[in-house]
C-alpha cells in the first residue's frame, strides 16, 4: 500500500502546482490580468488578513471582561507589633472590682488564610463601548486593504504601460536597423561601381553602429521593463523571461481612448476613493473614542465572592485540630466615578481636535482631487489631440527618407541628406511615443482621480 500511496501524493502534488502554474500563466498577459496576479500574489496584501485577526484577537480580549474571575489566594502574616490598650473590664464584668482594669491586645500574632475569589461585572458601560470601537476597526482594515489594492494596481499599470512602449520602442530600432543595413549595402554597391565615395560608404556605416547600439540599449530597457513588472505583481524577476503581453500599444490607445470620460463627480470620488474614505472612517471612529470615554462616567456593579478558611490563634498550631475555620461572604460592589466628570473634556479635547484636523484634510484633499482631475483630463486631451499630427510626421519622415533613398540610389542625392532624414524620422517616433505615454498616464490619473482604478 505504501507505493501506492505515494504516488497518490506526488500525483496530487504536481496536479496542485500545475493548477498553480496555470492560474499564474505569464502569457499574453493583459492589463486586467496583471493587476489580478498582484493583487494574489503581493505580500503587503497578505498583511492586512493577519491585521483582521488581530482586530478579533482584540475584541475577544475585551469581551472577557464581562466573563466571570476566578482566583486562588494563600497568605501568611506576621504581625510583630501589635497595639494594646488598659480596658477598665469591671465595668463589663459585675465579679470584678469597679475599678479594674486589664491590658488588651488587639489581634493575633500571625494569622494566615486560604480561599477562592470569583467576580463578575454586572453593569459596566465602558465596556460595550469599547466593543464597538474594537469592532469598527474591521471598517478600517477592510479600507486600508483596498488603499493599498489601488495603489498597487497603479504600479501594475505604469509597468505594463513602460512595458508596451519598451516594445513598441524596439519595433521602430529594429526599422530603423533594417533601413540602416540596406543603406549600407546599397553605399557599398555605389562604391564598388565608383558612384560613391568612401566618405558615403563610412557614413552608412556609423549609422549602422547607431542603430545597434540604440537597439541594444532599448533591448535593455525592455528586460528591466519585463523585471520590473514581474516585480510589481509580487511574483519573482527570475520568471521575467516568461512574460509576453497580450495587448499591443495601439490597441490599448485605442480602448482608452474610446472609454475615457471628463464627467467626474466629486461626492461619488470621495466614496470610491479608499485615502479619501479613511478620513471619514477616522473621524467615525474618534466618535466611538470619545463615547467610550462619555461611559466611563456612568456607574459600575461588579459582584464578587469568597469562599475559604482562615487561621488567627497564637496558642494554636497552624496545622493543629481545629485551627482553622471557614470564611465566606458575598459582595456587591457600586462606584460611582466623581473626578471623572471635570476630567472628560481634557481627555476628549484631543480626540475632538483631531477630528477637525481629519476635516481640514479632507477639504485640502477635496481642491487637491479637482486640481488633479483638472490637470489628466488637460494633459489627456492634448495628447489626444497630438497623436494624429504625431502620427502624420512620421508618415512624412518617412516619405521623405524614402524619397531621400531613391535619390541617393539614382546617384542624384547624398549620403548625408539620408542621415538627416533618418534623425528626423527616428525625432518623430520618439516624439509619437513620448505623446502615447502622456496619454496613457493621463487617463491613468483621472481614473485614480474618480476612484475607478480597483
Amino acid at each position: 500500500m505504501q507505493p501506492l500511496f505515494k504516488t497518490i501524493v506526488v500525483v496530487a502534488v504536481s496536479f496542485f502546482f500545475a493548477e498553480k502554474n496555470t492560474a499564474q500563466n505569464l502569457q499574453n498577459l493583459t492589463v486586467e490580468n496583471a493587476v489580478a496576479l498582484a493583487r494574489d500574489n503581493k505580500p503587503a496584501l497578505r498583511s492586512y488578513a493577519v491585521e483582521e485577526k488581530i482586530n478579533a484577537a482584540r475584541l475577544a480580549e475585551t469581551r472577557l471582561r464581562r466573563g466571570l474571575k476566578l482566583s486562588g489566594t494563600a497568605d501568611a502574616q506576621v504581625n510583630p507589633f501589635l497595639p494594646a490598650s488598659v480596658i477598665p473590664v469591671g465595668q463589663f464584668n459585675l465579679q470584678n472590682p469597679t475599678d479594674d482594669t486589664r491590658a488588651i491586645r488587639f489581634g493575633t500574632w500571625w494569622q494566615a488564610g486560604v480561599g477562592l475569589t470569583a467576580s463578575i461585572s454586572l453593569l459596566d458601560a465602558s465596556i460595550n463601548a469599547q466593543l464597538r470601537e474594537q469592532n469598527f476597526q474591521s471598517r478600517l482594515t477592510a479600507n486600508n486593504l483596498e488603499e493599498a489594492g489601488t495603489n498597487i494596481a497603479a504600479e501594475v499599470i505604469r509597468a505594463y504601460y513602460a512595458l508596451l512602449l519598451a516594445e513598441e520602442e524596439i519595433r521602430f530600432l529594429e526599422s530603423d536597423l533594417k533601413r540602416a543595413n540596406t543603406f549600407l549595402t546599397d553605399a557599398e554597391q555605389r562604391q564598388s561601381g565608383g558612384t560613391a565615395l568612401l566618405a558615403d560608404v563610412n557614413t552608412a556605416r556609423l549609422q549602422v553602429n547607431d542603430a545597434q547600439l540604440r537597439l541594444g540599449q532599448a533591448q535593455e530597457n525592455r528586460r528591466l521593463a519585463r523585471e520590473n513588472l514581474t516585480f510589481r505583481m509580487g511574483l519573482p524577476v527570475e520568471r521575467a523571461a516568461e512574460l509576453t503581453l497580450g495587448e499591443t500599444l495601439t490597441g490599448v490607445l485605442n480602448k482608452i481612448e474610446a472609454s475615457a470620460s471628463n464627467q467626474f463627480d466629486l461626492a461619488a470620488a470621495e466614496q470610491n476613493r479608499p485615502d479619501l474614505r479613511r478620513l471619514t472612517l477616522d473621524n467615525q471612529l474618534l466618535d466611538l473614542k470619545i463615547e467610550t470615554e462619555k461611559a466611563r462616567l456612568k456607574p459600575t456593579l461588579n459582584a464578587s465572592a469568597f469562599l475559604g478558611m482562615n487561621n488567627l490563634s497564637d496558642g494554636v498550631p497552624l496545622f493543629a485540630k481545629d485551627s482553622w475555620f471557614s470564611n465566606g461572604n458575598v459582595a456587591l460592589r457600586l462606584t460611582v466615578p466623581i473626578s471623572e466628570h471635570w476630567e472628560i473634556n481634557k481627555r476628549t479635547l484631543p480626540l475632538a481636535l483631531k477630528q477637525q484636523q481629519n476635516a481640514a484634510q479632507l477639504d485640502d484633499q477635496r481642491q487637491q482631487l479637482r486640481y488633479t482631475f483638472g490637470a489628466a483630463y488637460s494633459g489627456f486631451t492634448l495628447a489626444k489631440q497630438q497623436m494624429p499630427v504625431r502620427q502624420n510626421d512620421i508618415a512624412l519622415a518617412t516619405s521623405n527618407l524614402e524619397l531621400a533613398r531613391a535619390g541617393f540610389a539614382g546617384g542624384n542625392g547624398l549620403a548625408s541628406v539620408i542621415t538627416d532624414a533618418e534623425a528626423t524620422l527616428k525625432q518623430k517616433q520618439f516624439a509619437w511615443l513620448q505623446t502615447a505615454y502622456n496619454l496613457l498616464l493621463a487617463e491613468l490619473d483621472m481614473r485614480l482621480a474618480r476612484g475607478a482604478v480597483k
